[in-house]
């Protein structure tokens, strides 16, 4: 899934160019079933608050609710508030499958400015699978909500299309860190306008030689409001990334390792010799 966007057809919610998503193979529509990524918002141990006392708006409830995600985790309880009131500079160390796309998706969704047809919010992630999830969640938490336009743009798919997407409006880009860098190269979009950065697992993005690539990313939204940080794991240098891409305070919290909501979740990855790899 490259490309979501509010419906024209009903004035508000959200499209997916790829709806087959949400049908049946005979093309009768059928009702999304419950969400259980890394994104979701399944009940933690803690004694936790509404979606509503965090302040996210009636319309993206309504679409969480729809997905079954009813109860804040953890890392969403303690984010959201900040983000939604503050929205400065964030540091969160939490794993995967705490709940993150939802910790920070849908504060960002609340930022962006429908009408605008500048990228507002860039979301960076590790790995293509990981870019899709986030836009596809993205995309279910918006469904009742005005429009808001999503692309993906990750190594391993056709570069040309996704050019060619990047010409309609698109409020917010989900990418994996080279294939944004070539994208910029080739001035297939501007990121000046970016008003929020999210650095999603940014160990991993290190650990997989992302280092000079994000240092770029980091330099193309230097007008940027707030940068957003999750990782798993704070090593030296993640304290690096952290003095380049923030400054004053930023806000930290930390999430009980017992606390995640996905186990099932495996990350892999493999060293491969220059020009035999797909550019992340």
């Amino acid at each position: 899934m490259d490309r979501v966007a509010g419906p024209s057809g009903r004035g508000n919610g959200i499209i997916a160019r790829q709806a087959a998503e949400e049908r049946t193979g005979s093309g009768r529509t059928v009702p999304a079933a419950p969400c259980r990524d890394a994104g979701c918002g399944f009940p933690s141990n803690s004694t936790v608050s509404t979606f509503k006392e965090l302040g996210i708006p009636s319309d993206l409830i309504q679409g969480l609710e729809e997905l079954g995600i009813v109860t804040p985790t953890e890392v969403q309880e303690k984010a959201i508030p900040f983000l939604m009131e503050d929205g400065g500079d964030l540091i969160a160390q939490a794993q995967t499958g705490t709940g993150k796309t939802a910790a920070f998706g849908l504060p960002l969704l609340t930022k962006i400015d429908p009408k605008s047809k500048e990228i507002q919010g860039l979301v960076i992630a590790p790995t293509r699978e990981l870019a899709k999830q986030i836009g596809k969640q993205l995309f279910r938490y918006t469904k009742y909500s005005a429009k808001v336009f999503v692309e993906v743009v990750s190594g391993g798919d056709k570069i040309d299309r996704q050019i060619e997407a990047l010409k309609r409006p698109t409020q917010i880009v989900v990418a994996t860190p080279g294939r944004l860098v070539e994208l910029v190269n080739q001035k297939a979009l501007s990121l000046g306008a970016v008003k929020h950065l999210i650095l999603d697992e940014a160990d991993e993005m290190l650990s997989m030689g992302f280092k000079k690539e994000l240092a770029q990313i980091i330099g193309y939204t230097r007008d940027r409001r707030s940068t957003w940080l999750f990782s798993a794991t704070f090593p030296d240098a993640i304290q690096l990334l952290i003095k380049d891409c923030m400054s004053g305070t930023p806000q930290r919290l930390t999430i009980d390792r017992s606390h995640v909501v996905n186990r099932d979740i495996d990350h892999r990855f493999a060293v491969c010799a220059r020009g035999h790899g797909t550019v992340l």
